[in-house]
């Protein structure tokens, strides 16, 4: 599967996983002329929002069936950590865990990895997960943090994420989508983040 078939998954399931303790969320695919446009910043100006930027990872199998997939994560992702460590915006990595493209549906369970600024590499790194979510074989790479419990999900949107202006927020997806061009000219649709809009200027419910 592509990248943009894994984002139907992933973005109800780490919405579900936010939604207890955020629920003001809105999933944002950033165009510059559209969500960036004029209009786009007088929709959230003054609204105190924070902002997570997540990519699309595909289960790689070689056959459908595998008892485990291999999960890919580009330099770019590493570039767009740097970018988000900048403006207080934190990178996260999520994967479905199926293995079969008839088995995929909005509700299978997903693994979710925090990407961070530690690896100054200009390179990709592949490591295997269990079905269940688990690391096999080998130690995930330096700068990939996880899997996240739903608990350390919403410990990082809350100690990493800078509040920000609507306007500011909107600006700090510009950077972070845009920090992978420095390194890749062509940057493919596939690598490209979506994020969600958590606006914090109402009262936040308790953990439950």
């Amino acid at each position: 599967m592509s990248e943009h078939t894994a984002e139907y998954a992933l973005v109800p399931d780490l919405i579900d996983k936010f939604s207890g303790r955020f629920p003001n969320i809105t999933p944002v695919y950033f165009w510059g002329t559209r969500e960036g446009s004029r209009v786009g910043h007088e929709s959230v100006s003054g609204r105190v929002s924070r902002v997570v930027a997540v990519f699309a990872r595909r289960p790689k199998v070689l056959h459908p069936g595998d008892k485990s997939i291999l999960v890919k994560i580009n330099d770019i992702l590493f570039a767009a950590a740097r970018a988000g460590e900048e403006v207080g915006i934190p990178v996260l990595a999520g994967v479905p865990l199926v293995n079969n493209l008839v088995d995929f549906s909005l509700e299978v369970p997903c693994s979710w990895f925090q990407i961070t600024a530690t690896s100054h590499r200009h390179e990709d790194y592949e490591f295997r997960l269990t079905l269940s979510g688990q690391p096999q074989r080998s130690a995930l790479p330096k700068g990939v943090v996880g899997p996240l419990t739903k608990m350390e999900l919403i410990d990082i949107a809350e100690s990493s994420c800078h509040e920000l202006d609507g306007m500011l927020a909107l600006d700090g997806m510009r950077h972070v989508k845009s920090a992978g061009r420095f390194q890749h000219p062509i940057f493919g649709g596939g690598y490209r983040p979506f994020f969600l809009l958590i606006t914090t200027d109402h009262e936040e419910a308790p953990i439950g």
